[in-house]
């Protein structure tokens, strides 16, 4: 005999996968977009060598198979949930999706401003900001923007160090 508690739950867990399956299907079109994005620009890279070599040693081989591979998973993920609908925008964002957003839009940011300032400017001022954003509201803003600027300054250093110095990769 199945009572109504269990047929509630049973129910609510119906639900729980629906959406489920809504959000794995809205994912499979984020990652199909950017991996289709990815695609295209290994596909404009410049090839390098002759003959085989060309093809072999472009820069844009490796990118180029892991997007069709991405392409291919995410199309299988669209096609498992075919017959769901994408789920509805919230109405209100929560403040973890307010930081998500936040975070997003201080990358984009970030490779917007390498066109205009330097790779050392642009990395430093990016992790400050990122840095005081997400501090611990604990401490005192005095002491917060001396760690960010300290920190980021360290890092954005041996980034440079690193990448430019000791690899000798050209940096924007």
């Amino acid at each position: 005999m199945i009572t109504d508690s269990s047929q509630a739950d049973q129910k609510a867990q119906e639900l729980h996968a629906l959406e489920h399956r809504r959000r794995e299907k809205l994912a499979g079109y984020v990652v199909l977009g950017v991996s289709v994005a990815a695609f295209v620009s290994s596909l404009l890279m410049d090839r390098i060598g002759t003959g085989i070599d060309r093809f072999l040693g472009a820069p844009g081989l490796t990118p180029g198979f892991l997007s069709v591979v991405l392409i291919a998973l995410s199309l299988m993920l669209i096609l498992r949930n075919r017959d769901v609908s994408l789920p509805a925008l919230p109405r209100g964002l929560s403040q973890a999706q307010w930081r998500m957003m936040g975070v997003f839009g201080l990358i984009f940011g970030y490779i917007l401003s390498l066109y205009w300032l330097p790779y050392l400017v642009s990395t430093f001022l990016m992790m400050m900001i990122f840095q005081f954003g997400f501090a611990s509201r604990k401490r005192s803003p005095g002491y917060i923007l001396i760690w960010c600027v300290g920190y980021s300054a360290a890092i954005s250093g041996a980034l440079y160090y690193v990448f430019g110095e000791i690899f000798f990769i050209p940096l924007p």
